[in-house]
């Protein structure tokens, strides 16, 4: 079993995942099984100082984390996705979304 330990700001990261963000996509299966995530901080948000026209200063730093995770962005799975026999201690993203333990599909 793999454990996994990680920090990121403002970013994507991806443990022990399966990503495809683009046809053709997944053609078979996939499958994502027997991983352990131990601790994962992602820390992110969006921000600005400042009146009107005057600006102090902006951040945009989106997040966003994939754990034990099947994504797939704009393209089909045309065999199965399986996720199973994974776990996740703590996962913590401020600022963001989490996905874990997760088959997410969307356009």
């Amino acid at each position: 079993m793999n454990k996994l330990h990680a920090f990121a700001f403002g970013t994507i990261a991806a443990l022990a995942s399966f990503s495809t963000m683009a046809a053709p996509g997944i053609g078979g299966d996939a499958t994502v099984k027997g991983n352990k995530a131990g601790t994962v901080v992602v820390t992110g948000g969006k921000g600005s100082v400042g009146l009107g026209p005057i600006k102090g200063g902006s951040v945009d730093m989106t997040s966003g984390v994939n754990v034990n995770s099947i994504v797939v962005k704009g393209a089909k799975i045309g065999g199965s996705a399986t996720v199973v026999d994974n776990k996740a201690d703590t996962i913590v993203s401020t600022g963001g979304q989490a996905n874990v333990n997760s088959i997410v599909v969307s356009k």
